[in-house]
């Protein structure tokens, strides 16, 4: 018999724009398939629930925002790995925080898509999900 400790699955968080909020979860069916967990809950969500500046207004804005706020954070800290999905511009900004974010945590980063600002030139790039696939998760 075996001793020592198993290592558990590796567990990524997907930062994208709420756009491709269905694309994200075939994503993560596909990682899910190469043992491969996702922590992003945000994909989950309806997708009326997507704050944009206007929703936060007010207190009941600033408290669903916070709640989602903390959730993502919580979300990527459980993550070994984020990957950024540049493709489609975000609708809120949320995915650069969350890249700024992952960037202070000492996370490994990925870029699936298109560099969009200087801080992504820190980390590997792939041009798209069907390279991201080859390359990192064959």
């Amino acid at each position: 018999m075996q001793t020592g400790t198993r290592k558990s699955p590796p567990k990524v968080y997907l930062a994208a724009s709420y756009l491709l909020q269905a694309q994200m979860r075939e994503v993560r069916e596909g990682l899910g398939r190469r043992g491969i967990e996702v922590t992003s809950r945000w994909i989950d969500d309806p997708a009326e629930q997507s704050l944009k500046a206007r929703d936060l207004a007010g207190a009941a804005g600033m408290k669903a925002g916070r709640i989602a706020a903390r959730q993502d954070l919580e979300d990527i800290d459980a993550a070994d790995c984020v990957i950024v999905f540049t493709e489609v511009a975000s609708t809120t900004g949320g995915m650069h925080a969350e890249l700024g974010y992952a960037l202070g945590r000492r996370k490994n980063v990925i870029v699936c898509g298109p560099r969009v600002n200087v801080f992504q030139c820190l980390v590997d790039q792939y041009p798209g999900i069907p390279d991201l696939i080859a390359g990192v998760m064959p």
